[in-house]
This record gives structure tokens, C-alpha cells and sequence, in this order.
């Protein structure tokens, strides 16, 4: 995505999301329904900023994963109690 961002005719004034929406450009797997990009993605979010965006996505995700980790490591052994069927 990035490559294709930074290729001269893209403007980094044009809105992503103008890109993000393009389903011709397929960067999202098929399973991706188009309305929840087209609702997902803000208006303000230009070009410019997609390498920013790319980085503090990644580290919101790192963070949740980790958040994650953390909770599993400190449940206790028997979680039976605690599991609602």
C-alpha cells in the first residue's frame, strides 16, 4: 500500500480514505466488507500520513496484544469457575 502511496501522481493532500474505499486497488482481502471501510476510515486522514498512521496502528495493536498476554499469565489455574456456559 505504501508503494503504491508514494508512486509521483498520488497527491499526499488526497484523502487515504479516497484509496482505502478503492476496491479496484484490492487492498483488502475479500472478507473485508466494503461499507465498514467506507464507515471505519476518517475523511482527515491524507496521503501524507500513511506511513504515521501504518506505525500507530501497529503499536495500538502490539499493545492489546500484550494487554492480552498479561491477563492470560495472571488467570488463575482454574478458570472453570469463572467460564459462563
Amino acid at each position: 500500500m505504501l508503494r503504491f502511496l508514494t508512486l509521483e501522481n498520488q497527491k499526499e493532500t488526497d484523502s487515504l480514505s479516497i484509496y482505502l474505499q478503492d476496491g479496484s486497488l484490492n487492498f483488502w482481502p475479500s472478507t473485508v466488507p466494503e461499507e465498514l471501510i467506507d464507515e471505519l476510515f476518517p475523511e482527515n486522514l491524507f496521503v501524507a500520513n500513511t506511513y504515521d498512521a501504518y506505525t500507530f496502528t501497529v503499536k495500538k495493536i502490539e499493545v492489546e496484544v500484550l494487554n492480552i498476554k498479561i491477563i492470560v499469565y495472571y488467570l488463575p489455574f482454574n478458570t472453570e469457575k469463572f467460564i459462563h456456559k
